[in-house]
């Protein structure tokens, strides 16, 4: 932050969020974007995200998602 004050360079500090490094936290994000989590967030879309995670197949598929996990 002192860094980013002294190249006088605007900043903005986002709310904090979840990581998402595993298959619950992924399902987690994908079913907030796609509106079927329990909430959404205002304004955040994350429209390249959303369309990205709506191509893997595994995330509509169970059975894909337990291959996935067994790495096979």
């Amino acid at each position: 932050m002192t860094r980013i004050d002294e190249l006088a360079i605007p900043r903005l500090i986002l709310p904090k969020w979840y990581d998402v490094d595993d298959w619950v936290t992924l399902r987690r994000l994908y079913a907030e974007l796609s509106g079927l989590g329990r909430t959404r967030q205002p304004g955040y879309l994350a429209i390249h995200t959303q369309r990205f995670l709506a191509q893997l197949p595994f995330l509509n598929d169970p059975s894909e998602a337990q291959r996935s996990e067994e790495g096979t």
